[in-house]
């Protein structure tokens, strides 16, 4: 047998890196036995947030490509309105434990502006969403790469918005005026919020543990049959964005950026957050 004092004794596994808890009430900073030990236990809600958003954007934007590659071979809107309501459940029940499963800039920032949600919390919570999504469209563009090309080889149009380029982003459909559009997006956001608000309210008989999750994805599924036709169905400016980026390095053109007046700004970011902020403050000032 070894001695327990040798130099080259192996230790045993700890079982957590944190050797002193910050919360003792003699006082005292948590104490980390490396660097990366620090920075995983400080940035971990940002963490959570950027892997809770990249699976549950994945699922949903390889659902969308499975569907408009596969020209009806794959399912249909109403498995894509699924596969995006179910993927935001896994999403939160990924994040939820540890950064509440936000997933979206605009619940972040409706939180911040009406129930008190640190703001420095709330920026890292947006860049890590967007980040998320970021990474999901890269994910995805490489899953589905060669159906992608294989689609476009087929209708002869190449790799352009009208083919493929809408299962990575949002786009109104062409007959859509842009306040209707816009109006579309902002409703879809307000009602999104509120519900969200209300199911955190006691008085409202809130879901039971572990419920929520599921029901924020029936939410979302019951918002893509209703306000998903005309313009895609953002309703989370992260889930526009960061795809849109991908889209653009992957060689769709200049034009996912400037599409119907730039709609990736008015539409995705502007409307859904305006919406998410009057529809938080309609339920703030509700008896």
């Amino acid at each position: 047998m070894s001695n327990a004092d040798a130099l080259d004794r192996v230790s045993r596994p700890v079982e957590d890196e944190v050797t002193k808890d910050a919360s003792d009430p003699y006082g005292g900073e948590a104490e980390h036995f490396n660097k990366w030990s620090r920075v995983r236990h400080r940035l971990r809600e940002p963490f959570a947030e950027w892997l809770g958003t990249t699976v549950a954007m994945l699922i949903g934007l390889c659902a969308t490509l499975a569907i408009s590659t596969g020209k009806g071979d794959a399912g249909n809107k109403l498995t894509l309105y699924w596969a995006w309501g179910l993927a935001i459940t896994v999403g939160i029940y990924i994040a939820g434990g540890i950064s509440g499963g936000h997933l979206n800039p605009a619940i972040s920032i409706s939180l911040w502006i009406y129930r008190g949600f640190p703001g420095r919390r709330c920026i890292y919570y947006v860049i890590a969403q967007i980040l998320g999504a970021l990474t999901a469209g890269g994910l995805a563009y490489c899953i589905y790469r060669d159906s992608i090309f294989h689609s476009g080889s087929n209708s002869g149009t190449g790799i352009t918005m009208g083919a493929t380029g809408l299962g990575f982003y949002t786009e109104p459909l062409a007959y859509v005026r842009n306040v209707t559009a816009f109006f579309n997006e902002f409703v879809a956001a307000a009602i999104l919020i509120c519900t969200i608000f209300a199911m955190g309210d006691d008085s409202n008989a809130p879901p039971g543990a572990g419920m929520h999750s599921f029901i924020i994805g029936l939410l979302i599924f019951v918002l893509a049959i209703g306000f998903g036709y005309n313009t895609g169905g953002c309703f989370n400016p992260a889930r526009d964005l960061g795809p849109r980026l991908v889209a653009l390095m992957a060689g769709y053109g200049g034009s996912t950026f400037t599409e119907r007046g730039g709609w990736w700004f008015w539409g995705a970011w502007l409307a859904t957050i305006s919406g998410a902020l009057v529809g938080g403050a309609i339920l703030q000032a509700s008896p």
